[in-house]
């Protein structure tokens, strides 16, 4: 009995320790690719802006990519699409709200922090940062002004991500709208994510 008592002890204390250190799911990703690891991801067509980070939601949310992907022409009828289960270290989370037409880029997570509260930035971001931020200047801890890199878009992520956890967070929360619903989350480093399973779907 002591021993039980010992072990569930230990057990409390690991749970207390992964909510404290914000680690969660299941999450749920899926993709026409199936793969062993997350790596971030570019836009091939340089007028598109690239999505920042990782994003996981809900399983419904996260299947009811497949049929954007039929309809964006990436997929097609019988072919295999993967859902991805992951555990995520989420860390410090920043609750934004969805203010997207599509994605996620720099510039859309920028708006989001800046003006997504009634045109008000989010309490976290000092004053004199939203003073530069006006003036199109958002500058990394580097000293690059961020605003100044849309047409250098692996640099303008790796800067804004630097940036970001400057601000003491490791992850966006946020209610995916955009999708159907539910929350969603956007961790930026791949050794945040734990992949628990992968299941493959056939498109319908």
């Amino acid at each position: 009995m002591a021993g039980e008592e010992k072990e569930m002890k230990k057990l409390l204390t690991e749970w207390r320790k992964f909510l404290k250190e914000g680690a969660g799911g299941p999450y749920y990703h899926l993709s026409p690719v199936k793969f062993d690891k997350f790596q971030q991801q570019m836009a091939t067509d340089p007028s598109i802006s690239s999505d920042v980070g990782f994003h996981f939601g809900t399983k419904d949310t996260a299947l009811t990519v497949a049929d954007k992907l039929k309809q964006d022409g990436k997929v097609n009828s019988g072919d295999s699409v993967y859902l991805y289960t992951v555990n995520l270290d989420n860390g410090k989370t920043l609750e934004l709200p969805e203010n997207r037409s599509g994605t996620w880029s720099v510039n859309s997570i920028l708006k989001a922090m800046f003006e997504g509260f009634g045109g008000e930035p989010h309490p976290a971001i000092p004053d004199e940062m939203v003073n530069d931020y006006y003036d199109d200047v958002v500058t990394s801890p580097s000293g690059e002004n961020i605003k100044d890199l849309s047409f250098q878009p692996t640099e303008e992520m790796e800067e804004f991500i630097e940036w970001f956890s400057s601000l003491g967070f490791d992850s966006i929360k946020y209610e995916n709208t955009f999708e159907g619903g539910g929350d969603s989350y956007i961790v930026f480093r791949p050794e945040q994510i734990d992949v628990a399973d992968t299941e493959e779907y056939q498109v319908p």
